[in-house]
């Protein structure tokens, strides 16, 4: 640089004077470069981590809404962008797992003026969707489908006799009931099946459960029952169950059913299976289907 300007001290041609004008040129555009496109991806990346950190905390406490609002407008504030930088916060496609967050903030020119930029600064925009992660806890009514094949018929039947002392019945230690208490809530009782080790059934028709099942039938939503996969019914393989025979879980699927009736006093139920999940292969219903369901969130934009 010192060269540069001794060669211009020596010009007497008056050349001198347009070769500093271009140099502050160049000067100039490349402060631009650096500065103010420097705090353009700066403001870009605040912004972005914003976004990004408000979509998955709004995506965690879905399908509440005003909960989930809440959250993004508090989590864009922890990450240094003002509440009143959010221009929008959506669901795509009406999905009560998903929630989108867009921000956007203005980066003031620094030295792009110099460069015949018109205005004072530049609008920077930040997206992000982030959609709920549902963890299957396990919830299912404590029975076992053993003998209907619900591949030829979704029509099935289920705690009814299927053998001398057989009802389909689980092990009592296998499951667990929430909300069947006398004064509990009874729109959220349901019951979670410890399946990690294979299903162990019971002789008897285990009638102390009775009313619990009816607070589930009460409830009218669709529900989970384990099953004998198809093969498994088929090759007649648990014809002669005993008592306490663990089921492992490559012999079994899981059902998801709608009650079609239950029979208070003959403790049965009938049911239409909707859908069939392959737990043996990793495969979980994504849904939840009462508040106490955990779940994470991820990024997906």
């Amino acid at each position: 640089m010192m060269k540069i300007f001794k060669r211009l001290h020596k010009e007497e041609d008056g050349q001198s004077l347009i070769m500093v004008v271009l140099l502050l040129g160049v000067i100039l555009s490349f402060s631009a470069l650096v500065v103010d496109v420097g705090l353009l991806y700066a403001e870009k990346a605040k912004l972005q981590n914003a976004a990004d950190a408000a979509a998955l905390a709004g995506a965690q406490v879905l399908p509440n809404k005003t909960l989930a609002e809440g959250f993004v407008g508090t989590y864009v504030g922890l990450n240094g962008v003002p509440a009143s930088a959010i221009s929008e916060i959506s669901y795509p496609g009406g999905d009560n797992k998903k929630v989108k967050v867009v921000v956007e903030g203005e980066v003031p020119y620094i030295f792009a003026n110099f460069l015949g930029l018109v205005g004072t600064g530049t609008n920077v925009k930040a997206s992000a969707v982030a959609e709920k992660d549902i963890e299957w806890n396990g919830e299912a009514l404590p029975f076992i489908n053993l003998d209907d094949d619900y591949v030829a018929d979704p029509k099935v039947v289920a705690w009814e006799k299927t053998g001398p002392g057989d009802f389909e019945s689980l092990w009592p230690t296998e499951y667990e009931l929430f909300n069947g208490d006398k004064d509990d809530d009874h729109s959220k009782t349901y019951f979670t099946i410890d399946y990690s080790n294979g299903i162990s059934v019971t002789k008897g028709t285990v009638a102390t459960i009775k009313q619990e099942v009816g607070y589930i039938y009460e409830q009218k939503k669709p529900v989970y029952i384990f099953s004998l996969s198809s093969a498994v019914i088929k090759s007649g393989k648990y014809n002669s169950i005993k008592n306490k025979d663990v089921i492992p879980l490559s012999d079994l699927v899981l059902l998801r059913v709608t009650f079609d009736s239950y029979d208070y006093s003959g403790k049965t139920l009938f049911l239409t299976v909707k859908g069939v999940y392959d737990i043996k292969n990793g495969i979980f219903p994504t849904e939840y289907l009462n508040s106490d369901s955990a779940g994470d969130s991820h990024l997906i934009e």
